[in-house]
């Protein structure tokens, strides 16, 4: 974008073993050769080439023998390098090559694609901006693990000002190039992969500080700021110690707040409190021209609206306010078997109708399954009752009172007391056992329907048995 004066006409990337080269050229004529020639110059915090004589053509300095080849590998290419000034002698073209040493190549093409491809002025960020090949892979593929898809670079953010930088050059950018931000990577098909462009690692971020991780009181209610790349679980590490914890959860809490917040963030406290994107007070965003913007209901409510749920089309969310409860001790876990498709469903239906009681007259969560097996479907409920140790007697019989109303099959039914912390984290272990099993990195072809209460039995017959019939399956989550 600069101009003709203020950047090359050619840039080219080869391989001369055991080198990588870059390439560069300025189209001269008689009238400005000497002026080009005087004026080119490339400089990283590892090599320098210049053109210091008009009458030879290029000189290719390569600094300490530290940083550039010496011995035999330095004649070789010296002798490359006089080869290729007689071959474009008559050209109207200087060509500069650029060899750096094995030990040096990642910084020179972190320096290359930045600055050449992507048009980045690493002296701008105040963090890390990488394109060594074990990071581009990392960040590649997704716990979907059905698309694989290469960026130029990654980006480890130290603060939100690196991401409205990278994304503002990306807006005002001629040819532009694709940004997008990837949380803890648990996006089933690509939506956070950046094909030649930039993958932003959310949790690299290292800018917020600590007390803004302490809750916080205030007339609205408790709650706790957050960077959007920090994980559920860590939120609930810092929260739980003060005796609050955030009012809404996914099942699995190895998911960044951003993540489940550009999506949904659906659990089994929706029923009673919305899903995490109703549990949010404020947020600071940037958006795709790259401005930095704090919205909630009150303050630019649209682009708070949008981006909640917003599937990261309207901004990348850098810092939130999660609303704050008081947490509770322990859970009574309860989990019931049905047979029936329409029991298991009028029990769900009336469970959840109970959203509006007092705590003491209805379950604090709510959930179901369907176990696909070979010969039958299975359907799960499972439900939890807060207590603590003052209140263990009456959640007892609270629970027994809930429980005679549902229809379930009386010898499934398991009973267990765990501490809430533990409740939460349940799904970790499951984790652990698929990753022993090797199972944990399989393409994971999933879906997440939403799917109304008229049509639920159809899909019940319609699709679960269809399932059945042809292939097994494992647990499917059913949140009503």
């Amino acid at each position: 974008e600069n101009p003709v004066g203020e950047r090359f006409d050619y840039f080219e990337v080869g391989q001369r073993l055991p080198y990588f080269v870059l390439e560069v050229a300025k189209y001269l004529s008689k009238s400005t050769e000497g002026t080009v020639l005087k004026g080119v110059e490339i400089k990283d915090k590892d090599q320098h080439v210049s053109t210091t004589d008009e009458e030879l053509g290029p000189i290719v300095s390569y600094g300490s023998p530290r940083v550039g080849p010496s011995g035999e590998e330095a004649s070789l290419l010296s002798k490359r390098t006089e080869q290729e000034k007689t071959t474009l002698k008559n050209k109207k073209v200087v060509v500069f090559p650029f060899s750096p040493t094995p030990a040096h190549i990642d910084s020179f093409f972190c320096h290359f694609i930045s600055t050449f491809v992507l048009a980045l002025d690493l002296t701008k960020f105040h963090s890390n901006i990488c394109v060594d090949p074990s990071d581009i892979k990392a960040v590649s593929h997704d716990f979907g693990n059905i698309s694989h898809v290469e960026s130029l670079a990654v980006l480890y953010p130290s603060s939100a000002d690196d991401i409205v930088y990278l994304v503002k050059r990306a807006y005002r950018s001629a040819k532009g190039f694709s940004v997008s931000a990837r949380g803890n990577g648990h996006s089933i098909h690509g939506q956070a992969q950046a094909a030649n462009g930039v993958v932003i690692d959310m949790r690299g971020a290292k800018a917020t500080q600590l007390e803004r991780r302490k809750p916080v009181q205030s007339p609205m209610g408790s709650y706790v700021d957050v960077w959007g790349g920090d994980l559920w679980i860590n939120v609930l590490n810092w929260t739980l110690p003060h005796g609050l914890a955030p009012k809404s959860w996914t099942n699995y809490l190895y998911l960044t707040v951003g993540g489940t917040l550009s999506n949904a963030g659906i659990g089994g406290q929706t029923y009673v409190h919305g899903p995490q994107t109703s549990n949010v007070y404020e947020l600071d965003v940037v958006t795709g021209k790259g401005d930095l913007i704090t919205c909630s209901k009150e303050q630019n409510p649209k682009l708070f609206y949008g981006v909640l749920g917003g599937l990261g089309q309207f901004g990348i969310i850098t810092r939130a306010r999660i609303a704050l409860e008081a947490a509770p001790e322990s859970v009574v876990w309860i989990r019931l078997t049905y047979d029936d498709f329409s029991v298991f469903t009028k029990d769900q239906e009336y469970l959840i109708s109970l959203h509006e009681k007092p705590a003491s007259e209805r379950f604090d969560l709510v959930l179901g399954y369907f176990n696909l097996n070979q010969s039958r479907i299975d359907y799960e409920l499972e439900v939890v009752k807060y207590f603590s140790k003052s209140t263990d007697d009456a959640v007892n019989k609270e629970i027994d009172v809930l429980l005679a109303k549902l229809n379930f099959i009386p010898s499934s039914i398991t009973r267990t007391s765990v501490s809430y912390f533990t409740f939460l984290n349940r799904l970790r272990q499951s984790e652990f056992n698929l990753r022993a099993q090797g199972l944990w990195n399989l393409p994971h072809p999933w879906l997440n329907l939403l799917i109304p209460k008229s049509r639920i039995a159809d899909f019940d017959k319609g699709v679960l048995g269809v399932l059945l019939a042809i292939t097994h399956m494992g647990k499917c989550s059913c949140t009503p």
